[in-house]
C-alpha cells in the first residue's frame, strides 16, 4: 500500500468509489454529503480541499491489487481534525490502521509550534465519529486517541437524520491533553 500520496484533480480517474447510499448506510452516517456518483464530483470535492489552506489530506491505494485503485482519504480536512475514509471493501484488513499510523507524524511535522505558520500550530489533533461506529472509535483509541466527549443530536447525516458524535482528542507526542492549549469552551469536565 502506498499511504501519503497528496490527491491530486488531474490524476482523479473514477469517482471516489464508496458506492450508494442503500448499499452503504454504515459509511453514510459519517459523510455530511451523499457519495459522488462521477468524476466530476470527485474532483469537485477534492478541489475544494486543497483549496483550503487548513486541509492537509493524502489518498491511499492499494498497490498489490492486479490494478492500482484509490481505495481510501487519510488526513485532515480541518486541521487539527483528522480522519479516514475507505471504501467497504478494504474495511477489516488494517488499511485504516496502516494510514493513520504513517499520517499522524506527517501531521505532526506539518502542525509543529516551532516551524509551522502561527494559524497552523497545534499540540493536539481530534477525530470525530458516529459514536454508534465501534469500528472507528476502537481503531481511534488502539491509535491513542483519548474520547473527550460526546455532543449528542451534534451530526445531520443526509439519511439517517440527527446522530451523536464522539470526539476523540491526542496530544502531540511529548504533550499532555491536560496541559495543551485547548479554547476554554472546547474543554470537557
Amino acid at each position: 500500500m502506498d499511504v501519503c500520496k497528496p490527491p491530486s484533480v488531474h490524476k482523479t480517474e473514477a469517482p471516489i468509489p464508496f458506492g450508494s447510499i442503500e448499499e452503504n448506510s454504515h459509511l453514510m452516517q459519517t459523510r455530511s454529503h451523499l457519495p459522488e456518483t462521477d468524476v466530476s464530483q470527485s474532483e469537485e470535492w477534492v478541489a475544494g480541499c486543497l483549496g483550503r489552506r487548513n486541509c492537509y489530506t493524502f489518498v491511499v491505494e492499494e498497490l498489490d491489487a492486479p490494478e492500482r485503485r484509490v481505495i481510501g482519504l487519510v488526513g485532515a480536512i480541518r486541521t487539527p481534525e483528522v480522519g479516514y475514509m475507505f471504501h467497504p471493501d478494504s474495511w477489516g484488513k488494517g488499511y485504516a490502521t496502516e494510514a493513520m499510523v504513517a499520517y499522524m507524524p506527517l501531521l505532526w511535522e506539518h502542525v509543529d509550534p516551532a516551524t509551522a505558520p502561527e494559524w497552523r500550530r497545534y499540540d493536539y489533533s481530534e477525530a470525530f465519529t458516529d459514536a454508534e461506529n465501534a469500528t472507528s472509535r476502537k481503531l481511534l483509541e488502539k491509535l491513542g486517541f483519548t474520547l473527550w466527549e460526546i455532543r449528542r443530536q451534534e451530526f445531520n447525516s443526509p439519511n439517517l437524520g440527527l446522530r451523536d458524535t464522539a470526539v476523540y482528542r491526542i496530544a502531540r507526542p511529548g504533550a499532555a491533553l491536560d496541559l495543551v492549549a485547548i479554547p476554554s469552551h472546547e474543554r470537557v469536565g
